[in-house]
């Protein structure tokens, strides 16, 4: 007896990847975008009984994360995510200020219009987000949108560097979140946005290059203001 295609089109794909895969990216996504603080404890026990499984998966998937820099592992064993010096802050957004701005470049003379598409719909996510307050919903929306446009590059080198990159500094988003200026810092940021997503519409290389480049500079010099390397909950946005 042949399957029926009306039955077979209300399918949808299976996800065989195994557990420790899910696990992974689960970890993976939450630090990307800025779920976690820097210096905060990654206890697996808490982790695994958040993700509904058993710790063997979450010390995993640690171990991975902590291979790309996005963990480190304590000489006690215990995870937590990393501590940044005002040095090592100020040379990472000068990396990313070349590399996200290079993609960017590249992303307007290929990005389609359905990723354009999912790029505005996650800087409208922003707007909303800012005007509610909510803080999550920007931190998600703002990966979204900077990943769009870097997905849309299409380049075989760039991704890859660039997540590594924000592994490092994603968690340096979350205690604005947690601080008393985050709901204005949640306000600010939309010019840089709207000029990316200008210069992607209009194919405008440089203007959408200038978009993100403002958009980081913006970060990087308030962090040279205002970081306190003592302390893991005086970080910013970005």
């Amino acid at each position: 007896m042949s399957i029926d295609a009306a039955m077979l089109a209300t399918l949808t794909q299976v996800d065989n990847s195994t557990l420790q895969e899910r696990v992974y990216r689960a970890l993976r996504q939450a630090i990307l975008e800025g779920r976690f603080s820097p210096g905060e404890a990654l206890p697996s026990r808490s982790l695994a009984g958040v993700l509904g499984t058993s710790v063997m998966p979450v010390r995993d998937a640690l171990v991975r994360l902590r291979a790309e820099g996005g963990v480190e592992i304590l000489p006690n064993r215990a995870a937590r995510i990393p501590i940044m010096t005002r040095q090592s802050i100020a040379e990472l957004y000068e990396i990313r200020l070349n590399l996200e701005g290079l993609a960017t470049a590249m992303a307007t003379a290929r990005i389609t219009a359905e990723q354009l598409a999912e790029v505005e719909r996650a800087f409208l996510g922003m707007k909303r987000a800012s005007q509610s307050n909510d803080a999550a919903g920007f931190l998600r929306n703002n990966q979204l949108f900077h990943f769009g446009i870097y997905r849309a590059a299409q380049s075989f080198h760039l991704l890859s560097i660039i997540e590594g990159l924000w592994l490092k500094g994603g968690p340096l988003l979350q205690p604005f979140a947690k601080g008393s200026r985050a709901e204005i810092r949640l306000l600010e940021g939309h010019e840089a946005h709207a000029m990316a997503l200008a210069g992607l519409k209009s194919r405008d290389a440089a203007l959408a290059r200038r978009g993100i480049v403002d958009d980081l500079g913006n970060a990087a010099r308030w962090f040279n203001a205002n970081y306190r390397e003592a302390g893991a909950n005086a970080a910013g946005a970005g």
